[in-house]
Formats: C-alpha cells, sequence, structure tokens
C-alpha cells in the first residue's frame, strides 16, 4: 500500500513582531523583526484520488493540512501552492501572506485531483517565493516549505 508522504520541518517559535532597539540609545519601538513564513505545495494530480486505507488520499491531505495550519500564529504568514487539480485557476489558491483561517481552509478544501505530479517545478517554484520573502525581510524570520505529496512525481 502507498502512504501518504507529508514532508515537513514545522517549528513554530516565538512571536513575529517584538521589541528592538531601532536607534541605538537604548529605547525600543515594536518594529516587525521577523515573521515566520510557510508556504504549502499540495499535490493533487490524479494518483491522490486513490484509496489510503479507507479514505482519499486528497482527503487525508486536506485533512492534515488543516489540522497543521489551524496551530499557526495569526502573525505567520502562508501561501498554498497546488498542481494538478482539476478545479482551480490560479495554482496559487492562497497567496504568501497574512493568515486567514477562515479563507485559509476554503482555499485547503478546493483542489480536486486531476493530471499529472511536476512535484520538482512545483518545490522550486513554492521555494523561490520564500526566497522572496527572506529578501524582502532582509533575511529575517523563519521560512518553511511543506510539501504534501504521495511521492509519484512525473518529472
Amino acid at each position: 500500500m502507498k502512504r501518504l508522504i507529508l514532508v515537513a520541518a514545522l517549528i513554530w517559535s516565538g512571536t513575529a513582531w517584538g521589541q528592538d532597539d531601532v536607534y541605538g540609545d537604548g529605547a525600543t519601538a515594536n518594529v516587525n523583526v521577523y515573521r515566520d513564513n510557510v508556504v504549502v505545495v499540495l499535490d493533487a494530480s490524479g494518483s491522490m484520488g486513490g484509496k489510503m486505507g479507507s479514505m482519499r488520499k486528497m482527503a487525508a491531505a486536506k485533512k492534515a493540512l488543516r489540522t497543521v495550519l489551524n496551530s499557526v500564529s495569526d502573525t505567520t504568514h502562508v501561501g498554498v501552492l497546488v498542481f494538478s487539480a482539476s478545479n482551480v485557476k490560479d495554482d496559487w489558491i492562497y497567496p504568501l501572506g497574512p493568515v486567514d483561517k477562515k479563507k485559509l481552509t476554503a482555499a485547503i478544501n478546493q483542489p480536486e485531483p486531476y493530471g499529472g505530479t511536476p512535484l520538482g517545478g512545483y518545490i522550486k517554484q513554492g521555494a523561490d517565493r520564500l526566497l522572496e520573502a527572506r529578501k524582502a525581510q532582509f533575511g529575517y524570520g523563519t521560512y518553511r516549505l511543506l510539501v504534501v505529496t504521495d511521492g509519484e512525481a512525473s518529472d
């Protein structure tokens, strides 16, 4: 039996907002010191329509994502990138940005399995988006790529 693979290094660290001595005189100000960033690459290829035990792989993936992402801090920026879904127009079903848990849940529930598995290209696209965020934040923050797939890549 094939198993769903959930690859992640998710460690939710401290607050994304902090006190910093921005003036060099010992005074502190609230500034955006760093932000946690998570990009999810979600496999919605045809193989995700298969079963894993009594549950479809896609249903298991969505359930796992909802559970994990429901625990993220409201200050975390999250993005969800899906590939091969039959019913989405934009692969970024939730562009990297502030968490709106209601919209995030709706986005995760949307994709339906279809097509091939260009996993490598989408991992690169997700990683590139995290690199853009890192550059915009001057290297401060955390940057995590979460890949949800059954591991059957076609590229």
